[in-house]
């Protein structure tokens, strides 16, 4: 299932001479639509220098692999993603995506059938609160088992389709439509002949197998064709790696835990440089950001999550959380789009926080100050710094008492404000090393324009080498020394033309 994945995905980014489209039956009326990867690279291009985005995990490489790229698996699930799906639908009619709402419903049927073929443990639904998530059963209301069945279908009526762009190749339907019925029969047999309550499908992979050839080619100096003697070596090498143990002369065996520094508080309060105390939120620094507060509110939500972990004060829960039946603002709209029954609704009072810091990182990240800030040995210490003056600053904690149990506010405030400067510098690095990628197709043109310089040198090399020997046949003569050094000089640069030739086209 891992290998029809990325098929699928090397199928849609090898229709550019169609302009990148799917022809495929719509899943429940079967009428033809229209997916567009086209619309998805819009997409990415509206977003990918912001911090908060909708598609969220849209990258470069994702969009754009290369050859060795496209064996990731993980590039190929940031396309066929439920977040890309809520993104289009979110942006999709606002910036006029072309065919947005069926290309998200594609990226859906794909992205849920791989739900249910990756299924490996038996608590993965209940975890992640999705249905299609569970282990399949024989039974007749089984919602994956009655999904694979439709897919089965669907995929029949895309390949009888009368078109020959804008689909799978003949390999892809074949292996997508047998690995599919091979699945369905699998279940039936197991929980009829073996009295088997339920089949984990993810355990019919070969993960283990192609992550064991990963390290091979890793550790052969990341050579994809690798030799018999290679991977002795480096199967010797791992087994070896696997029976030592980090030891220290004085200390003993050390465990990974005492690396672990991640409850260290570095974010004591450290003097601010004056460069970056002129900055400050105003109202109108809000209301430019309207547009992405649905995704700040989710931001703000996650934060709320980090926070109640650290307490179990129920008066302090209050304030950091709302009920969901008293939420009626567009704001919250993308956590209802996105919620199972798990997901939080933060208060006004840390989305307000939430708020602050993105806008604070902003202005850190702008031209004026980007240079400076990069150069601060601790950027987050920083910016919860600010953020904590500038809110201190506008009184908006005025209102929240010290709970019955001694707990501050201010403490809680600080790990929600730790947590979503966490996840915006993750993102700001992101968006750097993403615009550090060359793109893709200046990379072909200079290949293919090295291609043609090397073969124009091989064909003038050879009309020169011909034009000499018909020459000398009409003289008669025998060539002079001078004809023999000038024929001399052109085999050998023929030869090299060869030589060249025969390396490209091996």
């Amino acid at each position: 299932s891992v290998h029809i994945l990325k098929c699928v995905r090397n199928n849609w980014l090898n229709n550019h001479k169609n302009g990148y489209y799917f022809y495929y039956p719509d899943f429940d009326t079967l009428n033809v639509s229209t997916a567009s990867l086209s619309s998805v690279r819009k997409l990415y291009d509206l977003e990918c220098s912001s911090l908060l985005k909708f598609g969220y995990g849209l990258t470069r490489k994702a969009l754009w692999p290369t050859n060795l790229e496209r064996q990731n698996v993980k590039l190929a699930l940031k396309l066929f993603s439920t977040d890309v799906v809520h993104a289009l639908n979110e942006l999709g009619e606002k910036y006029n995506l072309e065919c947005y709402e069926q290309t998200a419903k594609f990226i859906n049927i794909i992205s849920t059938w791989w739900d249910i073929v990756n299924v490996k443990t038996p608590d993965k639904g209940k975890f992640k609160r999705n249905p299609m998530c569970e282990p399949l059963t024989s039974s007749p209301s089984d919602k994956g088992l009655m999904f694979l069945k439709q897919l089965v279908s669907w995929v029949n009526k895309w390949e009888n389709l009368d078109s020959n762009n804008g689909r799978l190749s003949k390999e892809t339907f074949l292996a997508l439509n047998h690995t599919t019925q091979a699945f369905i029969e699998i279940v039936n047999h197991c929980t009829k002949s073996f009295k088997k309550e339920y089949i984990l499908l993810g355990k019919i992979q070969t993960d283990k197998l192609e992550s064991r050839f990963g390290q091979y080619r890793s550790m052969a100096g990341d050579q994809y064709h690798i030799s018999v003697r290679q991977i002795y070596e480096t199967e010797s090498k791992l087994r070896l790696c696997h029976e030592l143990k980090l030891a220290s002369h004085k200390k003993g065996s050390i465990t990974v835990d005492i690396f672990d520094n991640s409850e260290k508080n570095d974010e004591e309060k450290q003097p601010i440089d004056l460069i970056f105390c002129d900055i400050m939120v105003e109202e109108s620094d809000i209301e430019k950001i309207a547009d992405t507060l649905p995704i700040v509110t989710y931001l703000a939500g996650y934060c709320s999550h980090a926070a109640l972990k650290k307490t179990k004060c129920s008066y302090c829960r209050q304030k950091l959380i709302t009920d969901k039946e008293s939420i009626s603002h567009d704001n919250y709209k993308l956590i209802d789009v996105k919620d199972r029954g798990g997901l939080l609704y933060p208060s006004k009072i840390v989305v307000n926080a939430v708020i602050h810091t993105y806008i604070v990182v902003q202005k850190l990240i702008s031209e004026k100050y980007e240079d400076k800030f990069i150069q601060v040995l601790n950027q987050r210490s920083l910016v919860v710094n600010l953020v904590e003056d500038i809110l201190v600053t506008k009184d908006i904690f005025l209102s929240f008492d010290v709970c019955v149990d001694g707990h501050d506010i201010l403490h809680l405030i600080n790990i929600i404000l730790r947590s979503a400067t966490n996840s915006l510098l993750n993102n700001y690095c992101k968006v750097k090393n993403d615009k550090l990628k060359k793109i893709p197709n200046v990379t072909v043109v200079s290949k293919n324009k090295r291609k043609l310089e090397t073969f124009s040198k091989n064909s003038l090399s050879d009309k020169r080498e011909s034009s000499k020997k018909s020459n000398k046949l009409k003289e008669g003569t025998m060539p002079r020394i001078a004809e023999v050094s000038e024929k001399n000089s052109v085999n050998d640069e023929g030869e090299a033309g060869e030589k060249q030739n025969f390396i490209l086209t091996n």
